[in-house]
């Protein structure tokens, strides 16, 4: 690539032609044109007597004949518009080779003991987990089954005794939820119960089933009935909305986590694979109660299979395998805390059963610490007490060389190590139990990288993989089927797991700096097949270490759910609302996956020796928070950072903004805002229907390397100007982010779309919510 194509190219985005400038890039053939993907007939891959899988001279020829002679299409960082030291950077964010010399031989977990086998071979069925669900969840659940009973039945009393049913659910939730004493506790919430009680007792009353078709007084009580309907509509709305207030608000964040439902287990044997080919896995069609059906993947389980479900219903369920043998089993309905993107707020998630989510959390890519098997997963077990004790509710968690490896140089491509798997259900396991979701890092950029882990990459020629250069990985036909054949067993294995957040592919895959049309179209290719075989609908993502051009068309791609960058900067309260812009406006969630003031840690953790007050971890959370982001700025350094020096209660706060922001009806977007009278504060500000948010913060207040503790300045009073969105009285609280105390801060009408209040002085930063009375 020339610079001036490359400058070309960036004038284009600039006047927002991300599309054509890619059109233009591949017509001028700048990168290698590749063949049309097409799969490899079955015998390009050979079993070796070692176990492994070896190239054949048909996969070695096919692999090299589908780029162009002598190249794999590499790009370079400058090319990419990142910095020259982006890699080096990257790279001192892994382990180093003595860490990864002394990590185990394997993962230093015992295989999960989640089934017995039966001595006859019959299948065995088991549920890993009991957890109830919180009664807050419950009400919530009771509230929109009534609306959609009421929405789905217009006969005369046919949906009485479940519409009767559902109000009971509702009204034992809330006393639970409220600890008893509704009205005395939720005033506001116990008259909204009522004044649905009494609307729906209205609506049982006014009855016309048995008056003659050819009665005018039948019709008179359908229009009744219909206009009943519509205000038992809008009660139950009003209900369902402030449920949300009353369980953000009355909620602890350190205690708002609840346990995630947990799949039933069941284990064939291993005549389930019989007359498979190579690489496939068994198919098992389950069918719930209600005769719905799903099929799911079975994968190979101590010398059988078995298949994780997600139960979606309450009952008698039935799992059928060819053959026509049934077995049965009871399950607890679950399921409703899968992640989805929001279809009436394309910028935010919300959970299968209606809650909105806000992710607030932190990586925790490994654990390393520990040199026996209980003390490996002791180590697990610690952070994640310490994580949902601080109110997080998400983790992102690798699969690499070091940590969960699960196809591997020593287990050989297309082969997966079952202790490694067991590791990762562990994990799943105690994440669910502690009401943590868990985003699956599958792939890392070192592993197309000669100095990192191409040398231990299963897809090498050199171990039996199809591949003799890294580039090959993303354009060989050979080692695409064989990361489907992956992506098979990760799905059969993990997506009965409702914690699962997403799968993302890959972590900073731009740093592979292999062809971008290659890993373009990759992309498109591996997600769709992910939406295709997972039979739970998890969500899809991957993610950049930058902005840069050659890969926005990756956010364009429709089935990869949501937008993830990751940003190390100084000035986190700039800088990450600023890469979250640059993603944002593909319409679908944008996220900060990684973040951190510095990229580096030898010899030193800057954020250690710089931050000990934890300025940048306090400011990823809130930029990403209130700049209209799908959740917070995932910080990076758990390790040697935030565990080592004990930030957990950083993120106390910042979980229960996120609470209050879950009650947030409508559609979720940015707010533009913006702070008079102190130059030195920066205003930003996020809006739905009715509520909204503006966080200020002190531009000056930022750690460096000559003033590590600078001082906290008072700033203000503030004129607050921030766009609502509609006119009206406003009442507005002040949020402490620092101890997440609220403060009432009075009353303001806003003119117009517009809100302006004034705001009292503070220190460091402060938030301000604003409800529409």
């Amino acid at each position: 690539m020339t610079t001036s194509l490359g400058q070309g190219m960036v004038r284009m985005a600039a006047r927002g032609c991300l599309a054509a400038a890619l059109a233009w890039l591949l017509s001028c053939h700048v990168l290698p044109a590749q063949p049309q993907m097409e799969d490899l007939p079955r015998t390009a891959q050979v079993e070796s007597q070692s176990g492994g899988t070896q190239g054949s001279p048909v996969a070695a020829q096919t692999a090299s004949s589908s780029e162009e002679p002598g190249t794999d299409g590499a790009v370079t960082l400058q090319q990419l518009g990142l910095p020259a030291d982006a890699l080096a950077q990257s790279e001192r964010r892994l382990p180093t080779p003595e860490q990864r010399a002394a990590r185990l031989a394997s993962t230093a977990m015992p295989r999960a003991a989640l089934i017995t086998p039966r001595a006859d071979s019959t299948p065995v069925v088991v549920r890993l987990t009991e957890i109830p669900s919180d009664p807050w969840t419950q009400a919530q659940q009771a509230a929109q089954l009534l609306g959609s009973v009421l929405a789905a039945n217009d006969s005369s009393d046919s949906s009485r005794p479940r519409l009767e049913e559902l109000a009971r659910d509702l009204s034992t939730a809330l006393e639970a939820a409220a600890g008893g004493e509704l009205a005395a506790k939720q005033p506001k919430l116990a008259k909204l119960k009522d004044e649905l009680r009494r609307q729906l007792d209205g609506y049982f009353a006014t009855t016309y089933g048995k008056l003659s078709y050819f009665s005018p007084d039948r019709y008179s009580k359908m229009w009744q009935r219909h206009e009943l309907r519509a205000s038992l509509a809008t009660a139950i709305q009003s209900l369902d909305t402030e449920i949300r207030v009353a369980r953000a608000a009355g909620t602890p964040a350190s205690t708002a986590n609840r346990g995630l439902s947990a799949p039933v287990s069941i284990r064939f044997s291993e005549r389930l694979g019989a007359g498979l080919k190579a690489g496939e896995l068994p198919v098992v069609t389950v069918r719930s109660p209600s005769s719905k059906t799903r099929q799911v993947r079975a994968y190979p389980d101590g010398g059988g299979y078995s298949i994780r479900v997600l139960s979606s219903e309450k009952g008698h369920w039935t799992a059928s395998v060819s053959g026509g043998e049934e077995v049965p089993f009871e399950a607890e309905a679950g399921g409703g805390g899968l992640v989805r993107v929001d279809p009436a707020s394309p910028h935010t998630f919300t959970r299968a059963d209606g809650r909105r989510l806000v992710p607030v959390g932190m990586n925790l890519g490994w654990v390393l610490e520990g040199n026996s098997t209980d003390e490996r997963l002791e180590s697990w077990r610690r952070y994640l007490d310490r994580i949902a004790g601080s109110g997080q509710n998400w983790i992102r968690v690798w699969c690499c060389p070091w940590s969960m490896c699960i196809e591997s140089k020593q287990t050989g491509v297309g082969r997966y190590d079952p202790v490694a798997a067991a590791a990762l259900d562990r994990v799943f396991e105690m994440a669910a139990q502690r009401g943590l979701y868990v985003q699956l890092t599958i792939e890392y950029h070192g592993m197309l990288r000669s100095k990192n882990d191409w040398p231990n990459n299963p897809y090498n020629a050199a171990n039996g993989g199809p591949c003799n250069k890294p580039g090959e990985f993303f354009s060989s036909a050979a080692a695409r089927r064989l990361f489907k054949r992956r992506l098979d067993y990760l799905v059969a294995r993990y997506s009965g797991h409702e914690n699962l957040f997403a799968w993302e592919l890959w972590n900073e895959v731009d740093l592979t700096l292999c062809n971008p049309v290659n890993v373009l179209r990759w992309h498109e290719e591996m997600a769709a097949y992910l939406k295709q075989i997972d039979p739970f609908g998890h969500l899809v993502t991957s993610s950049t270490s930058g902005g840069h051009l050659l890969y926005a068309p990756l956010w364009m791609q429709h089935d990869l759910d949501f937008a993830q960058v990751h940003c190390y900067r100084h000035d986190l309260a700039v800088s990450l609302p600023a890469w979250v812009d640059k993603i944002d406006h593909f319409k679908k969630p944008a996220m900060a996956g990684e973040a951190g003031q510095d990229s580096a840690w030898e010899p030193f953790i800057w954020e250690t020796r710089y931050d000990p007050a934890a300025i940048g971890l306090h400011d990823a959370l809130f930029s990403g928070l209130a700049c209209g982001a799908a959740g917070s700025g995932m910080f990076w350094w758990w390790d040697k950072y935030i565990d080592a020096s004990n930030h957990y209660d950083v993120f106390k706060p910042a979980s229960r903004l996120a609470a209050w922001m879950e009650a947030m009806s409508g559609e979720v977007k940015k707010a533009p805002a913006s702070a008079g009278g102190a130059g030195d504060v920066r205003a930003v500000g996020v809006r739905s229907p009715g509520r909204a948010l503006v966080w200020l913060n002190d531009r000056n207040y930022v750690p460096t390397d000559k003033v590590p503790n600078p001082p906290a300045t008072s700033r203000g009073p503030v004129w607050v100007e921030l766009e609502v969105g509609s006119s009206g009285s406003w009442e507005v609280t002040r949020f402490d982010t620092w101890t997440g105390q609220q403060s009432p801060a009075g009353t303001v009408s806003a003119s117009g779309q517009t809100l302006r209040f004034q705001a009292s002085a503070f220190q460091k930063d402060v938030a301000y919510l604003l409800v529409r009375k």
